[in-house]
C-alpha cells in the first residue's frame, strides 16, 4: 500500500465532510493529486507525496494560527510501513524496520489498535516486545510504536508523541 497518512473523521461530520477537508488541507499544502481509500468507516487512508511528519507540523501550525481550520478530521497519523494484518508479518515488519531504530535508553509505548481483525492485541504485544530495546514507559514516552490492524493490512509506525495531530 502506497498511503503513508491515516485520518480519522468525526461520524457527526461524515466521510464526505471529512474527504473534502483532507482533500483541502493537501491542495492548500501543495498537493493536488493525493489519493485516499476508506479503510473503515471514520478512518481513511491517504497516499500523498507530501512527506508525513511535515505534514503533521503543518497542521500544528494551522490549528495554532486558525482552529476553525480544521474542523472534520480528528487525528492525522503517519503511516510508515504496510504489512499483512497476520503475526509472523507483523513480527517480520517490526524486526526487519523497526527494531534497530530504538536504542537502549529509549522509553517507548506501543499502540495497537484493532479495527477489523481477529487477532488480539495481547498475541502481538507478546510478540513483537522482546524484539525491541528500550523501556515501556507509558508516562512519560519518548516514542510510540504504533500498530494499526484493517481488515487485511496493517500499518506499523515509530513515532514521536509530536509526530500526531489529534483535535480528540
Amino acid at each position: 500500500m502506497d498511503l503513508n497518512i491515516i485520518v480519522s473523521y468525526s461520524s457527526s461530520a461524515g466521510y464526505l465532510s471529512g474527504k473534502n477537508e483532507i482533500h483541502s488541507i493537501l491542495t492548500r499544502l501543495g498537493d493536488q493529486k493525493s489519493e485516499q481509500e476508506l479503510l473503515i468507516p471514520g478512518i481513511i487512508g491517504v497516499a500523498t507525496v507530501l512527506k508525513s511528519r511535515d505534514l503533521i507540523e503543518e497542521l500544528h501550525e494551522m490549528a495554532a494560527s486558525d482552529p476553525d481550520a480544521i474542523k472534520h478530521t480528528l487525528k492525522w497519523v503517519p503511516a510508515d510501513f504496510w504489512c499483512d494484518a497476520t503475526l509472523d508479518s507483523i513480527k517480520a515488519t517490526v524486526k526487519e524496520e523497526i527494531k534497530d531504530l530504538l536504542v537502549a535508553d529509549d522509553q517507548y509505548i506501543i499502540e495497537i489498535l484493532p479495527h477489523r481483525t481477529s487477532l488480539k492485541p495481547e498475541q502481538i504485544l507478546s510478540a513483537v516486545k522482546p524484539l525491541l530495546k528500550g523501556k515501556i514507559n507509558p508516562d512519560h514516552p519518548q516514542k510510540i510504536l504504533r500498530i494499526e490492524l484493517f481488515d487485511k493490512h496493517a500499518a506499523i509506525t515509530l513515532l514521536k508523541p509530536k509526530d500526531i495531530f489529534s483535535r480528540e
